[in-house]
């Protein structure tokens, strides 16, 4: 989803003040979409039309800053071909999804060369022709960006002790669930929200002083 808001500050702000123009940007980006890192189901990218003064943007887990330059490299103002910019969105993008540079590339390790002409170091260059490392794509298998749960979940028994109502669910483990209530199968609110620990488990309905339908679900 792209969204363009006003940021409170002029060019030179996020450049002259304490933090620097990385953290300045992040801040204010959070601060207009109410965004935060750490965030299950938001990777944040900042793009942002003012100068960096030759300060450092780039990613870190959960989110990216870029600049002025940038922008207009994805749109043609620049004396580099776009997939250049392209190639270096998609580099700070992965950083935002943890993926680090490749080893032996920032400093040297006995006996590993450096991939140098993958997207993660020096490969956003030439985009498209680059790749990412089979460490990297393990780390993107395992996020809910790209990859889908495979288990149905599945309900095994069902459980009443002194009106309390719970049931044991199959599930696919490490991911999150919601819990959803209705009174009346057409409005539906949270009852709550948890990370499954084991592939069973055993979930506890909140009680009611009304019949109520629960439903359970990948967000």
């Amino acid at each position: 989803m792209l969204v363009a808001y006003i940021t409170p500050h002029v060019d030179a702000w996020y450049t002259n003040t304490p933090s620097g123009y990385f953290y300045n940007t992040l801040n204010d980006g959070f601060a207009l979409t109410g965004g935060q890192l750490g965030d299950p189901e938001v990777t944040w990218i900042f793009y942002l039309d003012a100068d960096t003064a030759g300060q450092a943007t780039g990613g870190i887990p959960g989110a990216a800053v870029l600049h002025r330059g940038d922008l207009q490299g994805l749109i043609g103002q620049s004396s580099q071909p776009i997939n250049r910019w392209i190639g270096g969105s998609g580099h700070e993008l992965g950083h935002a999804f943890g993926l680090p540079h490749p080893p032996g590339c920032e400093s040297p390790v006995p006996g590993i060369t450096c991939a140098s002409t993958v997207l993660m170091w020096l490969g956003y260059i030439t985009y498209p022709n680059t790749a990412l490392l089979p460490a990297n794509k393990d780390i993107l298998n395992a996020s809910p960006f790209f990859y889908q749960p495979t288990n149905q979940i599945s309900f095994l028994q069902s459980h009443v002790v002194s009106n309390l109502f719970s049931v044991t669910v199959s599930l696919e483990r490490g991911w999150p669930f919601d819990l959803l209530q209705s009174q009346d199968l057409k409005t539906w609110t949270s009852a709550s929200r948890f990370v499954s620990t084991n592939s069973e488990m055993r979930i506890f309905f909140p009680p009611g002083k009304s019949n109520a339908f629960f439903r359970l679900q990948y967000p």
